[in-house]
């Protein structure tokens, strides 16, 4: 089956802000921000210049939300790329330059800096841009309108930012994984299955529906392809992207683990509210630091057990943290 085609599937109508922007009658950069967080989006890691998880969900009409974080692309040139109409049949339309009073408002923090890059960072930035579709074609090729939140920011700060310190937003309906570099990204600082980007999502109860894997890139624990989930009979024919067009795999979270969302964010709500992590921001980095690191010891079936099995392989509590190490 065309992965395209199983996406059909979790069709969703466009959103109501997203008319209402394109219109012009929804002016507050805040309110767009946040309202965007409470949509459905597609979140990408690392994402360079590569429209095609743009192409496989706009066509689909399964998210019209997407957010692109690459803290190694300059806006000088985004806005290279957007002039050359990156995504087949569409057009700019609106671009809004976000302000860090944007995003406070909008309930996010920016982001501190990791500190591990092995290259200069760009100069951070995050822009909204809405993207139409040209008049000669129809819904075939995708959605009137679809918004790409750009961030020069890294990954795993702006998944932190975004989703697990902000409590009003949604889980990712997708997160896009695609270690770089020779081998992956470096141990411990991966997007896929072990690496940090896991653990926070663990950590925060910000585990996506689905994710689209890349080559060389471990999945997350639990996460099946659908046919292996019993959603569908046979496999997926994968989505190709990334520089060098390599297939990717959609893969699913199976079960219900909204359950589970719920109980992480009152253990992480209530370890923040405690003086001693309040106290610097590096502190709370250190949480999620010291949850991506036992990421690699949750058994990988995790997420397919019964809560009463998960409870006696994974308890994470607040009086389990010490700030003396």
């Amino acid at each position: 089956m065309e992965t395209d085609t199983y996406l059909q599937r979790f069709h969703e109508e466009q959103p109501d802000w997203l008319r209402q922007c394109a219109s012009g009658k929804m002016a507050g950069r805040p309110d767009m921000l946040s309202a965007l967080l409470r949509s459905r989006t597609v979140f990408y890691p690392g994402s360079g210049t590569d429209g095609s998880p743009v192409s496989l969900f706009n066509r689909a009409h399964a998210a019209h939300c997407f957010i692109y974080c690459d803290s190694g692309l300059s806006l000088h040139e985004l806005r290279k790329v957007l002039r050359d109409e990156p995504f087949r049949n569409y057009e700019a339309v609106s671009e809004i330059l976000l302000s860090e009073g944007d995003l406070t408002a909008a309930g996010c923090s920016t982001p501190t800096g990791p500190g591990y890059l092995m290259f200069t960072p760009v100069t951070p930035y995050a822009m909204l841009v809405l993207f139409g579709r040209k008049p000669h074609k129809d819904n075939v090729h995708g959605a009137d309108v679809f918004a790409v939140l750009f961030l020069g920011w890294d990954g795993f700060d702006a998944f932190e930012t975004l989703y697990a310190r902000r409590d009003e937003s949604v889980p990712p309906f997708c997160v896009v994984l695609q270690d770089h570099g020779f081998g992956g990204n470096s141990s411990g600082k991966k997007f896929g299955g072990g690496g940090r980007l896991e653990g926070y999502a663990i950590a925060s109860g910000s585990l996506p529906e689905f994710a689209l894997v890349g080559h060389a890139t471990n999945a997350w624990a639990g996460y099946a392809e659908p046919h292996e989930a019993g959603q569908c009979e046979e496999p997926l024919s994968g989505w190709r992207g990334g520089m060098h067009e390599n297939l990717r795999r959609l893969m699913l979270r199976p079960g219900d683990f909204s359950s589970g969302r719920t109980r992480w964010r009152k253990t992480r709500r209530r370890i923040l509210n405690e003086d001693r992590w309040t106290a610097q921001t590096s502190d709370v980095h250190e949480i999620y630091q010291w949850v991506g690191n036992i990421v690699a010891s949750v058994p990988r079936d995790f997420q397919t057990r019964s809560p009463q099995e998960r409870s006696k392989n994974v308890a994470i509590e607040p009086h389990q943290y010490t700030s003396d190490t």
